[in-house]
């Protein structure tokens, strides 16, 4: 896949169902969306070769999910630090459902949740989960285990029936009911996103290489020294200003000079 077109028909495809992935792993709709937008818009800033992947989706749910990670422990900074200076005024929740399972799903560790989420709204076989996030196979299965038994324990699955691992999936499913309407980013606008990241890195790249530049050229006169004092007084005589081997055992020739 190449090309503005192949891009924008691969997000219309996926981005939903990427933003109800988002959404059962951090429990936030519109954290969900925002950093769904940034791993697309990041994906097309190198699309000729995230495009050429077997799983281009697969790509993106792991940057999107490494965004969420990130922005969700600053959050826990910040709400630790607002908590020691006073409670806040509580806010009406969404669905008393969705807040229990998702509240179940934060319970659980980061690793685990994401392999819950994979297998069980994806379908994903155990290899696969082990190949996209690089735990081992073991440790897959032993977080399967461990979700099947015991997680997420709320009242969404216990008033369900069949096996834990039945529940479960049909809660994740159900996730998407508040995913279906959302409006999502065009696909224009997200390319137009992912272009101006292009630019911003651009930029620090080359502020980057003129202030390395810079530094090089204000230690050169340092190292070499002035003209014609190199070698004078030492054992070693190196060329510089026409005095080479002025005063020591060795010197060495200007290049090009003849013997």
């Amino acid at each position: 896949m190449d090309g503005p077109g192949d891009f924008d028909a691969f997000y219309t495809a996926t981005a939903r169902r990427t933003v109800h992935h988002l959404y059962a792993l951090c429990g936030d709709l519109g954290e969900a969306q925002d950093v769904t937008q940034e791993a697309y818009a990041r994906a097309w800033q190198r699309w000729s070769t995230v495009g050429a992947y077997q799983d281009p989706e697969g790509w993106v749910r792991t940057v999107a999910w490494r965004l969420s990670a990130n922005r969700w422990r600053s959050l826990r900074r910040r709400l630790a630090a607002r908590s020691r200076l006073g409670r806040e005024t509580p806010v009406p929740g969404p669905n008393p459902d969705r807040v229990a399972l998702l509240a179940a799903l934060r319970r659980l560790p980061e690793a685990q949740r994401r392999v819950v989420v994979l297998h069980h709204l994806h379908d994903l076989p155990v290899a696969e989960i082990s190949r996209s996030t690089g735990m081992p196979v073991g440790t897959v299965k032993v977080y399967l285990s461990r979700g099947g038994r015991r997680s997420p324990p709320c009242s969404v699955t216990r008033r369900r029936r069949g096996p834990m691992s039945a529940r479960i999936r049909e809660a994740l499913v159900e996730l998407g009911e508040d995913v279906v309407g959302l409006r999502l980013a065009p696909p224009e606008e997200v390319r137009a996103r992912g272009r101006a990241r292009s630019r911003r890195r651009a930029v620090v790249l080359g502020g980057a290489t003129a202030v390395v530049v810079a530094a090089s050229a204000a230690a050169l006169p340092g190292l070499v020294g002035p003209p014609g004092t190199a070698g004078r007084g030492g054992p070693v005589g190196s060329v510089a200003g026409g005095t080479a081997g002025h005063g020591g055992p060795t010197g060495t020739a200007p290049a090009g000079a003849s013997a």
